[in-house]
């Protein structure tokens, strides 16, 4: 069966689950289970190309959207990375696999490795690209833009500016890389905010999965010291650095996604 064959082949399903709705795709297959969990601001939708691709291996493969992205709705209060834990333990318990071998972006990692240090949706190993978790220093940048964001609150109060007032934020919180706050909107911008106030750092340390961690040398996002003190916390995890990639590492090299997590498989499956 051809890639293109794969895309119009796969499933889709809406779960109940942690109480929000999780749309997801489902490719049936042979364990273990692929779930491949997308980053914030992104949506299962983006990854379909790599699913399918996962799916030729003849395993089975769930690609969900997140509550509040691509075709779920938003959660019906502000969510922890434990809720999106939940939520997503309950798709996996629906679809009563022995066993997943999680693939992972950015936000996606944060409940990757919520779940696989809790001993939750029977997690083998996990391939984690630009991994979140880790709660950013505060920097001498981040300081200004607190300072500047308080002051021009205050200016664009005044009448005459107000109608700018929306095109000045958007600009400070660019500088600032806080786009994704500012994009957020309701229940999603609260929920953002309690998701980058965790540190996981105590969970990566309960780790026990095998572990890839895929970075790019130009990750602005989540820059590679995060990387390599994951490398660190998380026992026996092997991190290899993509010279030439940034952020955007998963959509950029997919061949990556799919030659790592053969080795993952195979590597679980002599366990």
């Amino acid at each position: 069966m051809t890639t293109t064959d794969r895309l119009a082949a796969h499933d889709t399903r809406r779960y109940m689950a942690g109480g929000a709705e999780v749309f997801a795709r489902m490719w049936s297959g042979r364990d273990p289970l692929i779930l491949v969990l997308h980053g914030w601001g992104s949506r299962g939708e983006r990854w379909l190309p790599v699913a399918a691709k996962l799916a030729e291996t003849g395993h089975a493969v769930c690609l969900p959207d997140f509550p509040g992205f691509g075709e779920s709705p938003p959660p019906p209060a502000p969510w922890s990375v434990e809720d999106y834990a939940r939520a997503i333990d309950g798709v996996v318990s629906e679809l009563r696999s022995s066993g997943a071998v999680i693939v992972a972006h950015s936000f996606g990692a944060r409940i990757a490795v919520r779940l696989a240090s809790s001993g939750r949706a029977g997690v083998r190993a996990m391939l984690l690209m630009g991994a979140a978790g880790l709660r950013p220093r505060i920097s001498v940048k981040r300081k200004l833009f607190a300072r500047a964001a308080r002051a021009g609150n205050a200016v664009f109060a005044l009448p005459p500016l107000r109608p700018a007032a929306d095109l000045a934020r958007r600009a400070l919180y660019r500088m600032a890389g806080s786009m994704d706050y500012y994009l957020a909107q309701g229940v999603m911008r609260e929920t953002f905010k309690l998701v980058i106030d965790e540190d996981l750092a105590d969970d990566m340390r309960a780790v026990s999965v095998p572990t890839t961690l895929l970075w790019g040398a130009l990750d602005r996002s989540t820059p590679l010291q995060d990387g390599r003190r994951m490398a660190e916390l998380i026992s026996g995890a092997e991190l290899k650095v993509i010279d030439d990639a940034t952020h955007a590492l998963p959509y950029a090299r997919p061949d990556l996604i799919l030659t790592e997590t053969a080795a993952l498989i195979a590597r679980v499956g002599r366990a």
